[in-house]
């Protein structure tokens, strides 16, 4: 049963973002190179007509971003699966991985339309919000219960 776990932690961990950033580089590839929709040279039509959804919402240098997102989803889901309970490193890290997001996001603005930067931003900012105050109203907990068993 331990070693099903392991295989299985190896696929969806590893081997589901590996084939996607594997797909997704196929894919822009043939649509930068591939001739066959009009020999013009229409970068993101083309990226539309061959990767579709995976390119769509982005600009066409951003492309690559969505593996960022992956990454990021997957970083969060090791920290939430498999550090037990409420963890000072535990919540750092997803604070840290939270708030860099927002500056990458910021930064780069990868999405076509101003507004769905915004947006994006606006989630990662509420996130990582609510991990910080989890964090501060977790501390002062303990606090106050390791104030009460010394009184």
């Amino acid at each position: 049963m331990q070693v099903m776990a392991f295989v299985s932690l190896g696929v969806f961990m590893c081997g589901i973002p590996a084939a996607f950033a594997a797909v997704l580089f196929a894919f822009r590839r043939r649509a930068t190179t591939d001739d066959s929709l009009d020999g013009h040279d229409h970068d993101e039509q083309r990226a539309m007509a061959v990767a579709g959804p995976l390119v769509a919402c982005y600009r066409p240098s951003m492309h690559w971003f969505e593996l960022g997102v992956t990454l990021r989803r997957v970083l969060v889901g090791v920290m939430v699966g498999f550090v037990p309970d409420f963890n000072l490193a535990r919540s750092g890290f997803l604070e840290l991985v939270l708030v860099g997001s927002l500056a990458v996001q910021h930064w780069l603005a990868p999405f076509k339309r101003a507004r769905d930067n915004r947006l994006e931003e606006l989630a990662l900012g509420t996130a990582a919000f609510t991990f910080a105050v989890q964090g501060v109203w977790h501390g002062m907990n303990q606090l106050e219960s390791a104030t009460i068993e010394q009184v």
